[in-house]
């Protein structure tokens, strides 16, 4: 899943590609204080996948629910339509606790009842396999997808040569039989250390920016970065989470000038960073017509 510079608030939901929501953040509410481990957990390292670095968005779509009287009713209408492309499932946002989209595969945890989703996916000419690990696996007639589902979790694979396998890989990394994400990557592992789950959370490393741009919010010798979003009536928490190679790559006069001049803050009230070693934090509200 493309997206394009995590350091955006205003317009969140269109840099984060997450639904058709384009311009508004207010529809990703995040779930306010918890830690990214559940997530996490989740997340399989990226050497697994063939890659070395990937991002993940997660929401919560029971939260979300909660304070969908703030938001405008197209956008609760596309967060919902985003949200029910695992219609197989036709899962109510209450019944589902975490959503996470990552690279090649989905993550829904909720209520399901696994033998009403699997009829409806036999009904689309998934062919039904081996159950492994509390799961039943079902591979899509064009082998590119794969599911694998439980009372509590609907697993979805799309886009691999191996659907199936990775499927089984997500399941042992939520059972620790699989290395995960922050096992492999240092970067990360301080990430999520440091990041809180929203009613939309981001997080991913990447490689080593290489230059500043204070305008984008990138930073030279940047290496992971992650954000979170709180809605309320009226305004929204925003925090953005910078991870640097070590404390000393960390320039504080371009994070000031960031909070001053970055073009993704004008909207953005009380404003403020920390620095603590190779981690910078930037805090900020808006107000939630504004986002």
């Amino acid at each position: 899943m493309e997206r394009r510079d995590i350091l955006k608030a205003s317009g969140v939901l269109a840099a984060m590609g997450t639904t058709g929501l384009a311009g508004c953040t207010g529809s990703l509410p995040v779930v306010g204080g918890s830690d990214f481990d559940d997530v996490g957990d989740w997340l399989v390292a990226p050497e697994l996948l063939d890659t070395e670095h990937y991002e993940v968005t997660t929401t919560s779509p029971a939260e979300v629910e909660e304070v969908a009287e703030y938001m405008g009713e197209s956008d609760w209408e596309g967060y919902q339509e985003d949200f029910v492309d695992v219609d197989f499932a036709n899962p109510h946002p209450d019944e589902v606790t975490r959503h996470i989209q990552t690279r090649g595969y989905d993550v829904i945890v909720g209520d399901f009842d696994a033998e009403r989703v699997g009829s409806s996916l036999e009904n689309d000419e998934f062919s039904a396999g081996r159950s492994y690990e509390g799961y039943q696996l079902y591979e899509g007639p064009n082998e590119a997808t794969a599911h694998a589902v439980s009372d509590e979790t609907v697993v979805t694979v799309r886009g691999r040569e191996d659907p199936v396998e990775t499927a089984q890989l997500v399941v042992d990394a939520a059972e620790g039989d699989a290395e995960r994400y922050a096992d492999r990557n240092q970067d990360f592992e301080r990430l999520s250390d440091e990041l809180s789950l929203g009613h939309l959370t981001f997080a991913g490393s990447h490689s080593r920016f290489e230059e500043t741009d204070v305008e984008t919010g990138r930073f030279e010798d940047q290496v992971a970065r992650g954000l979170s979003i709180d809605i309320s009536e009226d305004e929204a928490d925003i925090t953005i989470i910078a991870v640097f190679i070590d404390e000393n790559a960390v320039i504080e006069r371009d994070i000031e000038a960031y909070t001053e001049e970055g073009n993704d803050l004008d909207d953005w009230r009380e404003v403020d960073y920390d620095i603590d070693g190779e981690i910078v934090t930037i805090e900020g509200t808006i107000r939630t017509r504004d986002l």
